[in-house]
């Protein structure tokens, strides 16, 4: 492999990249097969390539042939033209929303060689970490490295021999499958790429702005998810659940350090003083459990913490049970003078219809009267 690339040291990518590529997923490729990509911008300095913020750029490929793709050049390059005008950062490379790579990356990454010397690819996985980490926990128990949510590359020229040794595995592909199906490949050209994507250093960073924002953004989202909107208490379970997650991180990171002295104990990793230094000195940040006074201290501190969250679950339970039965009482009496006052209007119809029958028996006995006063009169005068 050629080494006349100059390939960045160390590649730091900020949140807000992050944050930027999965909006874009979810506004243009969310619930689909399809894949977005972008524009990395920021800094690089004495090979260190500080990925700052990036933009996205409208890219469309062919789902069944990868190698049918199409980039809007002109949109690409207008944009870069109006962010010259307001800020000092470069272009440093571009992201995919795949995490794997395509068989069309390396003609999408030729592009961007045209706007910068050595561009940077990033392969962003966008999906829900959250299942990622449950489906690959046996996985992970193995695994001696954090696994981050985005892989960086660089492309570097292949060598004559290089490109040699893989057109003739191509070559001998393509006659072993041709034997099968009876053909030649006498006119067959193989189509060997001159380049090649290599690992590059890469790891998260952000400066102090953004960790503050990014903690506001996860306490919202853990607010959303696990707690009341209205609410800024956390329920017990949420802060059992914090604490065994911050248990496992932390076994995790033991075993990693076990797992590297025994390497160096067996020779199969070079000693080293820096390494070892920064080891004891998170060992003597432990706090020496086997102290029975100490166990104590933090058996007290923890029952009263718990007791305080279980006396305020108590609380809570109980005031919401007195809104239900006063929510009971206040139902129940409303139907209580909903029936008193039909009770009422029934007795008044009922009164009203009596008066009116006393009325007309009245009426009846004077009519029938006056008509006996009148048959008298004639009687008379006959």
């Amino acid at each position: 492999m050629s080494a006349k690339a100059t390939l960045p040291t160390k590649t730091i990518l900020h949140p807000l990249v992050l944050l930027s590529a999965v909006d874009h997923y979810n506004r243009v490729a969310k619930d689909t097969n399809k894949r977005v990509c972008g524009v990395l911008l920021g800094q690089l300095n004495n090979g260190v390539a500080n990925i700052t913020s990036s933009f996205a750029i409208p890219f469309e490929e062919d789902v069944n042939n990868t190698l049918s793709w199409y980039l809007d050049h002109t949109y690409l390059e207008n944009f870069i033209a109006l962010h010259k005008k307001v800020t000092s950062e470069r272009i440093l490379g571009w992201y995919s929303s795949s995490p794997l790579i395509n068989n069309n990356d390396l003609d999408v990454h030729e592009v961007f060689r045209r706007y910068c010397e050595e561009p940077i690819f990033i392969c962003i996985n966008v999906q829900d970490h959250t299942k990622l980490l449950i489906q690959k926990e046996e996985e992970q128990k193995n695994t001696n490295h954090y696994s981050a949510p985005a892989k960086a590359f660089c492309s570097v020229a292949l060598s004559k021999d290089e490109i040699h040794a893989q057109s003739a595995a191509q070559r001998a592909a393509l006659d072993k499958s041709a034997q099968s199906d009876g053909e030649t490949t006498s006119n067959v050209t193989t189509n060997t790429p001159r380049r090649q994507f290599v690992h590059v250093p890469f790891e998260i960073g952000s400066d102090e702005a953004e960790e503050v924002g990014i903690e506001h953004v996860l306490r919202s989202i853990q607010q959303q998810h696990h707690m009341n909107p209205s609410s800024n208490t956390a329920t017990l379970k949420d802060v059992l659940e914090s604490k065994l997650t911050a248990l496992h991180g932390f076994l995790q990171k033991m075993k990693n350090i076990v797992t590297y002295i025994d390497d160096v104990l067996m020779n199969k990793l070079p000693y080293n003083t820096a390494i070892i230094n920064r080891i004891q000195d998170i060992i003597s940040l432990i706090p020496v459990i086997t102290n029975p006074q100490l166990t104590a201290a933090l058996n007290s501190y923890t029952n009263d913490s718990m007791t305080v969250i279980y006396i305020a679950e108590i609380i809570k339970l109980i005031t919401s049970l007195h809104d239900l039965i006063k929510n009971k009482q206040v139902m129940l009496a409303a139907e209580h003078d909903n029936a008193v006052k039909l009770a009422l209007l029934e007795s008044t119809k009922l009164n009203n219809n009596t008066k009116d029958g006393n009325k007309q028996d009245v009426n009846d006995e004077e009519f029938n009267m006056d008509s006996v006063a009148r048959d008298r009169g004639d009687e008379n005068k006959h």
